[in-house]
């Protein structure tokens, strides 16, 4: 899946870059369709869709997500996550340099359901399973480019916090790391993402 997403980002790019040579009035586009590169690190596959009003001042960003097993020393989790956000452009998506630049802030909501296994640290055996609800409230700060005229870039940097809703009588994680969907906290929230106009 993550390979034919892949391929798919590349196909386009590669159209794209066949437009913005024949059109030397390159225009930015409406809308752009992302990957989040770092969520591999966790198994997690997300995509996300951007999409910008009339003078690029404001957009909507979605998100979504799915996470196959990914154990650390104590639990697996396997789930999915949607996320929508607000972004004010304070410095718009304009043309410099022969490429597009911006900068925003971000106000956004998370929420996800998954099932977790808990492990024995020193038998290694499963001892529980259980599920989660994992909600969290972010605010960020970024700034997006193009490169080439067909590539964006979306990197960021901010806070958010991670509320996690257990069922009742639902045995709770213990020892969470920071990445996972049962961390209890405020977390910092970086990355970079890689899109391409649609």
């Amino acid at each position: 899946m993550i390979k034919k997403t892949l391929t798919l980002l590349a196909l386009i790019a590669v159209c794209s870059f066949a437009q913005a040579q024949n059109d030397d009035d390159f225009q930015m586009p409406k809308t752009l369709i992302k990957i989040y590169p770092q969520a591999f690190f966790v198994s997690t596959f997300q995509l996300g869709i951007e999409t910008f009003n009339s003078d690029f001042s404001r957009s909507f960003n979605f998100d979504a997500g799915i996470r196959t097993q990914n154990s650390n020393w104590y639990e697996s989790y396997s789930g999915g996550y949607g996320e929508i956000a607000y972004r004010k452009y304070f410095v718009p998506m304009k043309i410099r340099k022969r490429n597009f630049l911006g900068a925003y802030y971000s106000i956004g909501f998370k929420g996800g359901y998954y099932k977790v296994e808990t492990y024995d640290n020193y038998s290694g055996n499963n001892v529980e399973e259980t599920e989660l609800w994992s909600f969290s409230p972010s605010f960020t700060l970024g700034i997006q480019k193009t490169i080439w005229q067909i590539i964006h870039l979306d990197m960021f940097v901010g806070g958010a916090l991670g509320i996690p809703v257990y069922p009742d009588n639902a045995a709770k994680v213990e020892y969470p790391e920071i990445v996972d969907p049962s961390f209890k906290g405020i977390y910092p929230k970086i990355g970079v993402k890689i899109g391409v106009g649609l």
